[in-house]
């Protein structure tokens, strides 16, 4: 499919009603023939098989739903995969951002964690709020950018976490850590918030 659609840009009213009945006739063809695409796709990236992504007692947020089942992310490693092998009563049961714990080979819903995880969430103003406060105080914007941070202690409205070989710490409004990160985590400091390494 051919998009190169700026160097045929005209001023002519006809020339541009071309344009878009190509760009149409591109986009329909495509969608036609999407069972090709789908198998470049899977040639490129090959099907890894679900198992290799379980972990016993790991947890597992919904990210979103497909034709098949669920699409999850693995809380520790972030990896996200398709799951397709859930009783459709438990799958009607779920809702975006549902926390599921696998376990004995198969998947419950962690009531619990889910709602604890919904509540912490924020809005992008209040968010915003957080950050200006947290580099106004914390003087975080002074360190270098490629500052890691050791998590030191979790608690319920903020994170400690170190730096500098454990010599200095920073108290950091949980708003900024992600949720599922835990004691011992290595974190760095982007746009922001802190994110989790690998």
């Amino acid at each position: 499919m051919d998009f190169n659609l700026f160097p045929s840009l005209q001023k002519n009213g006809k020339e541009k009603e071309n344009m878009a009945s190509s760009l149409i006739t591109a986009l329909s063809n495509a969608l036609n023939n999407k069972g090709e695409i789908k198998e470049v796709t899977t040639t490129a990236e090959p099907e890894i098989e679900n198992a290799t992504y379980h972990r016993e007692n790991g947890l597992y947020q919904v990210i979103d739903f497909s034709s098949k089942g669920v699409w999850l992310q693995d809380t520790r490693s972030g990896k996200t995969f398709e799951e397709n092998n859930l009783p459709k009563d438990f799958l009607n049961s779920l809702t975006n951002d549902s926390i599921l714990r696998y376990q004995n080979g198969a998947y419950s819903l962690e009531e619990e964690i889910t709602e604890d995880f919904l509540n912490s969430l924020v809005d992008i103003g209040t968010l915003k709020k957080i950050q200006e406060t947290f580099q106004k105080e914390s003087g975080i914007l002074q360190l270098d950018t490629t500052t890691k941070f050791q998590v030191e202690q979790r608690k319920e409205e903020t994170t400690i976490v170190s730096f500098a070989n454990g010599a200095k710490t920073l108290e950091v409004p949980n708003a900024l850590v992600p949720y599922f990160t835990e004691v011992g985590d290595i974190v760095t400091y982007q746009n922001g918030t802190f994110k989790r390494e690998p």
